[in-house]
């Protein structure tokens, strides 16, 4: 991934330093971007802003950032799976996240999106049948979503 601007690059890498700093499963990350427990560093420090940590302990994160942006994403991902490093924990507590991070996290470490199976479709087809005859596509999209099993289910008739 190349960055046109070196703020967005940096935006980056200052999400990454603050997912393998704080919160419930930095620890585990660290040892998954590190390989070991005795390469993942413990930080302490006062609050969870990366800021608030000595230039020791600032030194040896930028090290596990470096690691974890090497042939980005595809090392951080594996980390982050390994570690159980998903999506509601990458965005916790934080509502805006640089693109090239949540683009990457929405990707690889979300739930993904729902989508109904054909049966479940036609199940609900024949439902609204039942109780509304004469029903619309728009009533079956409503129930169970706008898939192309909607489609393809109003269409069969």
């Amino acid at each position: 991934m190349t960055f046109p601007y070196s703020h967005l690059y940096f935006e980056l890498v200052r999400q990454v330093a603050r997912v393998l700093f704080s919160g419930a499963r930095s620890e585990r990350l660290r040892i998954s971007v590190s390989g070991s427990v005795a390469q993942a560093p413990g930080f302490l420090a006062v609050c969870h802003d990366v800021e608030t940590l000595s230039a020791d302990d600032r030194r040896r994160l930028m090290s596990l950032v470096a690691l974890a942006l090497q042939d980005w994403p595809t090392r951080f991902v594996a980390a982050a799976r390994e570690a159980g490093f998903w999506r509601s924990w990458a965005t916790r507590d934080r509502p805006r996240l640089p693109f090239a991070f949540a683009s990457i996290v929405d990707e690889h470490l979300g739930a993904g999106f729902y989508t109904p199976a054909r049966e479940e479709v036609r199940a609900a087809e024949m439902y609204l049948r039942r109780v509304r005859p004469g029903h619309g596509r728009q009533e079956l999209r409503n129930l169970v979503g706008d898939c192309q099993a909607v489609w393809d289910v109003f269409n069969e008739d």
